[in-house]
């Protein structure tokens, strides 16, 4: 049950991704800020590939140099709060 939960996470009830959502918006807001995928998908609780594929949609690049460890990078991260899916 909690694949699915994962799966259809950003997800409008027709299965399309929803951009107004708190995680895909999260997500372009990391991504713009040029976090690591692999970051992104941890505190957002997409998988990575969803997290490519939304910047994809939004014609946005990766740029995979942050991996939400440095000065700016947890001061951004505290700012947004997102329920992990994974947790029991």
């Amino acid at each position: 049950m909690a694949k699915n939960k994962k799966m259809m996470l950003g997800l409008d009830k027709r299965g399309r991704v929803d951009m107004e959502l708190l995680p895909n918006r999260l997500c372009n807001y990391m991504v713009d800020h040029g976090f690591h995928g692999r970051c992104i998908a941890e505190k957002t609780g997409l998988t990575v590939g969803q997290v490519y594929y939304r910047a994809r949609i939004c014609e946005v690049h990766l740029r995979d140099y942050r991996d939400g460890i440095g000065k700016e990078a947890v001061l951004i991260i505290k700012n947004f709060k997102v329920r992990n899916v994974n947790a029991a």
